[in-house]
């Protein structure tokens, strides 16, 4: 099992690469939002983080990594694209370098 402060970096990634990869599902925006350099490393540290959740940790704790990464970074959207983005990429190696 990881260590908790695995689990938290991994889920911090999430969460702070949440409100920029979820644009992309947002009908209204502009056509300029997905093309953006900061919503594509968003997104794919977003999904990067995810399938690491669910293959380490399993189905019941990634699916409440997910959850809690998802309510946090609904509420963390004061941050700018580039700053959140970049915070997930440094928790994400974070994490990657403790695995």
């Amino acid at each position: 099992m990881q260590s908790y402060a695995a689990i938290t970096s991994l889920a911090l990634a999430i969460a702070f690469s949440w409100p920029c990869a979820a644009t992309i599902f947002i009908p209204d925006n502009d056509v300029i939002v997905p093309v953006r350099v900061t919503t594509m490393i968003a997104s794919a540290v977003n999904l990067f983080c995810i399938s690491l959740a669910f293959s380490v940790a399993g189905p019941w704790t990634g699916t409440l990594i997910m959850a809690s990464s998802v309510v946090v970074g609904t509420t963390i959207r004061a941050f700018s694209a580039g700053l959140s983005t970049s915070l997930s990429v440094v928790f994400l190696s974070y994490y990657l370098q403790s695995y």
